[in-house]
């Protein structure tokens, strides 16, 4: 049974014994896609899965134990019960040792299933097979794929494997998928992405900090939806989610940082970036999460934040593209953050003016908390101060 996606990684041997039915959780920490599979855990101290090992990765994204792993293996794979209880503990004791593991007394399973199932659905990870489709569909480069055969339609998963899995992988790790932004799921992030959400989310009502969340530069909604979700989900709706955007594309930006960079993302030549309000708030509407609670704010960051009406911000997430409108939600949000929430920003790893304009505000304001990675692009950091 093939946990490991080379043959050099390998648990250490003094790990301590853990019983079968003790519950655990996976710890989401930074992961990323290589040739050799999937690298997950401290930048310093990666592990490279794959196969079986990704598997049980996925399964452990909620509580369960390694009694409930092998009985999900044994009926999925061709697997001796016996070898599957010896690897499998063995793996989690390995990722246990990498820190990876955290221990579990109780949790909701209808809760975490909905969850589960409304992040999947963010990023259509349901029915991946129809991008797949519309993919080849409006041009692929690949002449032989016989896009008009529609029993080579129905079968796409099958007749293209290698596609499938790069856009499967793609969604759930928050990467470009044939080499632009997702077009088609609710959500460009990503589950991984969105897993860090839910997370932190999850430490803030166990920890008790007060606050709203913030969703600057929403595009069609998916990052506001599964906040207002996951605070439904844990009873805690009387706090509002803020969904900031100009639901009209991404501003031609006027900053030096920008034009340097040659970013241009406005809807002439990003579309799909584009999203009205209209479509947000059906997008909403279609979870059966548009409510009271949630408050749109449409127009240029510089000119809507913060609104009046807005108090303390315990999660604060900016997927703002570009060096000018990063730093006008950080200049205008930041001080509302309350100690002990959360930023999370989104283009810190795959657009340098973003970075730059979060490194000169950090610095600026002599912010030391580290920033946390979660994918390629993703960061976040906890106000302490």
């Amino acid at each position: 049974m093939n946990v490991y996606a080379t043959a050099e990684q390998s648990p250490a041997a003094d790990l301590r014994p853990v019983d079968a039915a003790d519950a655990f959780v996976r710890r989401d920490r930074f992961a990323h896609l290589s040739p050799e599979g999937w690298i997950v855990g401290d930048p310093d101290r990666p592990i490279a899965i794959s196969g079986v090992g990704l598997r049980i990765w996925d399964l452990a994204e909620y509580p369960t134990s390694i009694a409930s792993l092998c009985r999900v293996l044994c009926d999925e794979f061709d697997i001796d019960p016996d070898e599957c209880q010896r690897e499998v503990e063995a793996f989690i004791l390995d990722l246990d040792s990498r820190g990876l593991i955290a221990r579990f007394s109780a949790g909701d399973p209808m809760r975490d299933r909905y969850l589960h199932l409304l992040k999947r659905s963010l990023t259509n990870l349901i029915y991946p097979e129809d991008e797949l489709r519309l993919w080849l569909l409006s041009g692929s480069p690949n002449e032989s794929v016989g896009a008009t055969d529609q029993s080579y339609l129905r079968d796409v998963r099958y007749r293209e494997p290698e596609s499938y899995d790069a856009l499967v992988n793609a969604k759930r790790i928050g990467t470009l998928i044939h080499r632009e932004p997702g077009r088609y799921s609710h959500t460009m992030v990503g589950l991984h992405a969105l897993t860090n959400i839910e997370r932190l989310s999850e430490r803030i009502f166990a920890d008790d900090i007060p606050g709203d969340f913030v969703d600057a530069g929403t595009c069609r909604g998916g990052c506001a939806i599964l906040m207002r979700a996951v605070q439904r989900a844990f009873q805690e709706a009387h706090r509002t989610v803020w969904v900031a955007d100009t639901f009209s594309g991404v501003p031609q930006s006027s900053a030096r940082a920008d034009i340097d960079a040659g970013l241009d993302f406005t809807a002439k030549h990003y579309p799909w970036l584009s999203a009205s309000l209209t479509s947000v708030r059906d997008n909403f509407r279609t979870y059966d999460l548009l409510d009271a609670g949630v408050r749109f704010l449409p127009g240029l960051f510089a000119d809507t934040l913060p609104d009046p009406q807005m108090g303390g911000i315990a999660l604060l997430r900016i997927d703002a593209d570009l060096y000018g409108s990063t730093l006008d939600c950080l200049e205008a949000l930041y001080d509302l953050v309350v100690v002990g929430g959360f930023v999370i920003v989104d283009d810190y790893g795959g657009l340098e003016p973003c970075r730059a304009a979060v490194d000169e505000f950090r610095a600026r304001r002599r912010i030391t908390a580290p920033l946390i990675r979660v994918n390629w692009t993703v960061v976040w950091w906890q106000k302490d101060e």
